[in-house]
């Protein structure tokens, strides 16, 4: 019944896998699926072939804040204004740099965070719940560039909604990888 479209009760799991990367980046992998041990085995072998391994539940979660990110052009305020709004509504930080202010609100200040600038300033360019790692994991040109290819490959997973890392990537391996 399922295949021929007569059963329509199809249950979205959400489900999150921790491991490790090449040169011990923690990552973890948020996934939408209807199917748990397809999931499963895509995101395990994902991991296996690209030179890290998948952990238990718990194994690097501790390592990152669920927080919420939201991002707003300069052209929305100059960096003293906008970190002042922010925090009037509850933010926790607000950072700017050359191309966006990044606001970052605890998990259950999100919401009102969100409405309260989006008020102020209209909506943000980018607004969602991420997993932001407590330190970061310095890595050279060729780990960020195994890193890269990894990470990569788990967000091309159909079933992939986020990949989190704790990786200081190296810029210029960046700048080379994106072409």
């Amino acid at each position: 019944k399922k295949g021929s479209g007569e059963l329509e009760s199809e249950v979205i799991e959400e489900i999150r896998y921790e491991g490790y990367g090449p040169n011990g980046l923690a990552i973890i992998v948020e996934t939408a699926t209807d199917n748990h041990n397809r999931t499963a085995a895509d995101v395990r072998s994902t991991f296996g072939k690209y030179g890290g391994n998948m952990g238990a539940t718990g194994s690097v979660g501790f390592m990152f804040d669920r927080k919420g990110v939201l991002y707003y052009p300069l052209s929305a305020a100059d960096a003293d204004t906008m970190f002042e709004a922010a925090l009037e509504v509850g933010a926790e930080n607000c950072e700017s740099d050359e191309e966006m202010h990044e606001i970052t609100t605890a998990l259950e200040d999100y919401a009102t965070v969100r409405d309260g600038l989006s008020e102020q300033y209209g909506d943000a360019e980018e607004a969602a719940l991420k997993w932001v790692p407590q330190t970061l994991a310095p890595l050279n040109a060729a780990q960020t560039e195994s890193a890269m290819k990894l990470i990569e490959m788990l967000d091309d997973l159909d079933d992939v909604q986020e990949v989190a890392t704790n990786g200081d990537f190296d810029e210029a391996a960046l700048e080379a990888l994106a072409g």
